[in-house]
């Protein structure tokens, strides 16, 4: 089936996704391993780390996306400024919260920055500076989460080095971080017209993810 997006799985492409079947989106999938292959092309070491945006319980947000974008906007700018070509994926989500959050996948040449603490701490003060709060707020209150727990509470890891030297099993555990920003979830009460899902721009070559992609879709008809 030619274009489509939608798929249930645990696997794709030759990379574990999860334990259990789950709905995701290919065109994201597609997207952060272009964006993993890019940066490895570029560098030797790359870093990935993940971290949530969250607004105060007491703060309404407008509804829009101007707060994420503008802190996405500063935080890669400086990261630029300091030479470690950044890029990232990220998605906007609303379940249960009168406001949204923002799950975020960002990548950074790993020879400059290889500390996700460090990248987390910069992160804060970007979201602090667009929300009008202080960084101690932000920090104390853990409003830029660091994602190092599971959903139980058990410590897991937030960040991966993948060294082209030896890449081991890294890519996959890359690509099984980012995959959670391609689920498709039903609970999820974000408008219809609203943007959800946001990426830096990089070198990326299309026709070859199609060709991946409807590669494994023939080979996994379930899927479909």
């Amino acid at each position: 089936m030619p274009g489509k997006t939608i798929i249930k799985t645990k696997e794709y492409q030759g990379y574990q996704l999860s334990q259990q079947e789950h709905t995701f989106q290919t065109k994201y999938l597609d997207r952060g391993i272009q964006m993993i292959d890019s940066m490895s092309s570029r560098h030797s070491k790359v870093f990935q780390v993940r971290m949530d945006f969250r607004y105060p319980k007491e703060m309404e947000s407008d509804g829009s996306n101007q707060d994420f974008q503008k802190t996405l906007q500063g935080l890669s700018r400086e990261l630029t400024r300091q030479g470690c070509d950044p890029q990232y994926i990220a998605r906007r989500e609303q379940v249960s919260s009168h406001n949204p959050h923002l799950h975020l996948v960002l990548m950074v040449d790993g020879n400059k920055r290889r500390c996700a603490d460090t990248l987390n701490r910069i992160a804060e003060k970007h979201w602090a500076n667009t929300l009008g709060i202080s960084e101690e707020e932000v920090h104390q209150r853990k409003l830029v989460y660091p994602c190092n727990h599971d959903p139980q509470g058990n410590p897991r890891p937030n960040s991966y080095l993948l060294e082209r030297r030896d890449p081991g099993d890294t890519k996959e555990k890359m690509v099984q971080q980012l995959s959670y920003l391609a689920k498709v979830d039903e609970k999820d009460v974000t408008p219809s017209r609203t943007r959800k899902f946001f990426c830096s721009q990089f070198a990326k070559d299309e026709a070859i993810a199609r060709e991946k992609r409807e590669k494994w879709l023939q080979a996994h008809p379930q899927g479909r």
